[in-house]
């Protein structure tokens, strides 16, 4: 069975909203046992939280200006692309 065009494209956005929302509920339910595996204080827990935001915001503001000048594919892939490399990067640090 083929999927339609709008079908491909109603995945993919699924996709794309469900793997980084992943990422971050499974990150963001572990803060507390990162933090004390760590030994960070609740204030460095949030600098690193306000940190995330911030970067989170810059992707927003800069995402329209980046798929008008690069179009909508190389952003998203490029996108994906950085939120799977931070999660390795996080999974990584806390491994060690």
């Amino acid at each position: 069975m083929s999927l339609t065009s709008m079908q491909r494209r109603g995945l993919a956005l699924f996709l794309f909203f469900f793997m980084p929302g992943l990422c971050m509920a499974s990150w963001v339910t572990r803060t507390p046992a990162i933090r004390d595996r760590l030994h960070a204080s609740t204030a460095e827990m949030g600098m690193v939280l306000f940190g995330l935001s911030l970067g989170s915001m810059g992707g927003i503001l800069s995402s329209g200006w980046l798929t008008r000048r690069l179009g909508t594919r190389p952003v998203i892939i490029t996108g994906m692309a950085m939120v799977t490399a931070a999660m390795l990067i996080i999974a990584c640090g806390a491994a060690l």
